[in-house]
């Protein structure tokens, strides 16, 4: 379990107050629980709301990476290997609480060394599985949280991470990075710094979504920069003009439910719901042909509970359900 910060007369200690040793040590423990195979979408949000907390909370975060992945550098360089393997996620070490709390203590000299999280190394293939998310630190104060079956390749261009994202989605929380990162798509690349936005890719097609700040897009065989605001969604096709349409708060945060392993339906057909909720499932919903397939869904369920999801479609559409094998099938009441 991650250390909790401990209430003093009913309030909570305020995160300046905490040594930075003993935050260094909190950000260890909720890594080793992140990068174990046993992370839920519950960990992942509990993480989301510590490092909501306090930009030191980030900071101590992005040491600990620092040092997670400096410990998988070494653990290559020692077995050999020629390199990363680009068909394959990066893997780290099955470094125990105890053995990274350990060289938690030796992150100073470690970061006064060099700059860890992904410069002057060659190029990085990340990948999640269906159900996973990942959050990467890229460089102090930026960090990517990548999205169910999602692939990105990390490498460095004088001294800054670019990121390409090559499938399925991201979101990218550079507000408090230091200088503008490139973020790629292939036909269109979006450049930020002091933002925070979301990328989505399939295929041919993409999404990006700016929370906050301010990014500049650029597209197309010239590259011409547009400026997209806060508080913008954007559609992308290629060699096709940005369609842009404004979107409120509430709306950004639905689209961004997922950081918290939330999905939000505003009015999507079961049919469609139920393909989004496939995203992150291995036990897949099939909606059979018929009416129960266009009813509307709105509300929000976790990501990792398609039964919930299936349960719900039961009880408000007089659906049937059954369950065969890794298949959950829908189908409307005859």
């Amino acid at each position: 379990m991650c250390t909790d910060i401990s209430p003093v007369n009913g309030a909570s200690i305020p995160s300046n107050a905490i040594p930075a040793a003993n935050l260094d040590a909190q950000a260890s423990e909720w890594l080793v629980r992140i990068e174990s195979a046993g992370a839920t979408a519950d960990d992942h949000a509990a993480l989301a709301a510590w490092l909501s907390q306090s930009p030191r909370h980030e900071g101590a975060y992005i040491r600990a990476q620092a040092i997670w992945y400096a410990l998988a550098s070494e653990a290559v360089e020692s077995t050999g290997e020629a390199g990363l393997q680009a068909d394959r996620p990066v893997r780290y070490p099955a470094t125990g609480r105890r053995g990274l709390l350990a060289a938690a203590g030796l992150g100073a000299i470690l970061l006064a060394g060099r700059s860890i999280p992904f410069q002057r190394q060659s190029s990085r293939r990340i990948q999640t599985n269906v159900g996973e998310m990942r959050r990467i630190a890229l460089t102090e104060g930026a960090s990517v949280l990548m999205n169910t079956a999602s692939t990105i390749e990390i490498s460095d261009d004088r001294n800054l991470p670019v990121v390409s994202v090559t499938a399925g989605e991201a979101f990218f929380d550079l507000v408090h990075a230091i200088g503008a990162m490139t973020v790629n798509l292939g036909w269109a690349s979006v450049q930020g710094g002091g933002a925070a936005f979301s990328v989505e890719v399939a295929g041919r097609t993409g999404q990006l979504l700016v929370a906050q700040g301010h990014v500049n897009l650029r597209m197309g065989a010239a590259r011409s920069s547009t400026t997209i605001q806060g508080g913008h969604s954007i559609f992308l096709q290629t060699d096709e003009p940005p369609q842009i349409r404004k979107i409120s708060p509430s709306d950004i945060e639905s689209r961004l439910a997922w950081r918290t392993g939330s999905i939000v339906f505003s009015g999507e057909t079961v049919a469609q719901a139920a393909a989004m909720m496939n995203r992150y499932n291995r036990v897949r919903i099939h909606v059979e042909p018929g009416s129960l397939g266009e009813e509307p869904v709105i509300g929000r369920f976790s990501v990792n509970d398609p039964h919930g999801f299936a349960r719900a479609a039961v009880q408000l559409y007089g659906a049937t359900m059954r369950q065969v094998g890794d298949r959950i099938e829908l189908a409307s009441h005859p």
